[in-house]
């Protein structure tokens, strides 16, 4: 019987030196393990990180271009208005001039200055910033809404309500 034993496991060298070696060998090539897995993880989550602010980057500038077309309009119609509408006309002038203020900063400032510039409004004038993520929300909303259908939504269609699924 002992023979069978040598020969499904032999021992390992050293084994009688230090009989604790292996499991501090196994233990050390753990921890190597677990630390490269998580350098890993960590160049993924930056990676990712970078390409989201890359894409907010993009979009930022999206969002400026399409301010400007806005307070172009505004400007244009503000110009077109007859002089007995002279008072719509200044509102439009202001309008115009806020989104050219907002559209110059939003090009200008970077992602992490906007969030803390968003914190600091939002602690000191919380009815302000709730109402403006409020009106945010709604102009989102009917902008989602006013969108055509895609077709790729199944069970729903906007002419008939909400159908069963699956057809």
């Amino acid at each position: 019987m002992d023979e069978r034993v040598g020969e499904l496991a032999p021992p390992s060298p050293g084994w009688g030196d230090n009989p604790g070696q292996p499991a501090v060998d196994a233990f050390a090539q753990a921890r190597q393990t677990t630390e490269e897995i998580r350098n890993e993880a960590a160049e993924k989550v930056q990676q990712a990180g970078e390409r989201a602010r890359q894409g907010i980057e993009e979009g930022k500038h999206r969002v400026a271009e399409r301010l400007r077309r806005v307070s172009s309009s505004l400007g244009q119609m503000s110009e077109r208005l007859p002089e007995e509408d002279r008072s719509v006309s200044r509102y439009a002038d202001r309008a115009r001039e806020g989104i050219d203020r907002a559209a110059r900063y939003i090009d200008a400032t970077s992602i992490d200055t906007a969030v803390r510039d968003v914190e600091r409004l939002a602690k000191r004038s919380p009815a302000l910033f709730y109402g403006v993520a409020f009106a945010i929300g709604v102009a989102a909303a009917r902008f989602l809404k006013s969108r055509p259908a895609s077709g790729g939504s199944p069970g729903i269609d906007r002419s008939e309500g909400v159908k069963a699924w699956p057809p």
